[in-house]
């Protein structure tokens, strides 16, 4: 059965990283189900929120795909960096905030964590495998915002720091939905 956007949800995919490791533009590589990981995301994103941005690091990498791109709120700052941006553009919507390196993110992980939200009990509610929490996927209030913003400016860059001091629900999801790719050895195993 189709799903339909949630009026509620401003979706932000984080796909500005360097991608070092990896060697080559992360959004660009081929999913195993065919396109690259960002058009995953993208379809991803697109069947769950009303409105859907790029946190593309300087705001200017993906013009072909049509979608609005957002720079980082600080260079350099990874990323709590596009974060900040997209809990700004959303503008007092919840921040549903998706990195592009999840293959195995498919629809039935993210609309567990959706419903989780919807549910309430906290302003932050991320993914977690294991007991461990994963602060992406994740869907932010807008509640978030301050701490994220003084996170920034302190300097404190590490989402998952983040995450794991402002109240949040924590939703296990398969192992196999938070693999990433961050090097070309999970390209070549496929089981990042």
């Amino acid at each position: 059965m189709p799903v339909r956007p949630s009026p509620e949800l401003f979706a932000a995919i984080l796909c500005g990283g360097s991608s070092r490791r990896m060697g080559r533009d992360k959004a660009l590589l081929p999913h195993p189900a065919g396109g690259t990981l960002l058009a995953h995301a993208v379809a991803l994103a697109l069947g769950r929120a009303a409105r859907v941005v790029l946190l593309s690091g300087d705001g200017r990498r993906y013009p072909e795909l049509g979608l609005p791109e957002l720079a980082d709120a600080a260079a350099g700052a990874g990323p709590l960096g596009g974060l900040v941006a997209g809990l700004r553009a959303a503008a007092g919507a919840p921040l549903l905030l998706l990195p592009v390196d999840l293959p195995y993110l498919d629809p039935a992980a993210l609309e567990a964590l959706i419903a989780a939200h919807a549910r309430g009990g906290a302003p932050l509610t991320v993914a977690s495998e294991a007991g461990r929490l994963s602060p992406l996927p994740s869907i932010w209030e807008p509640a978030c915002r301050a701490a994220a913003e003084a996170a920034l400016a302190a300097g404190r860059l590490a989402l998952h720091g983040l995450a794991a001091e402002v109240p949040h629900q924590a939703v296990a999801l398969p192992t196999v939905a938070l693999r990433n790719w961050n090097a070309p050895a999970d390209l070549r195993d496929g089981t990042a």
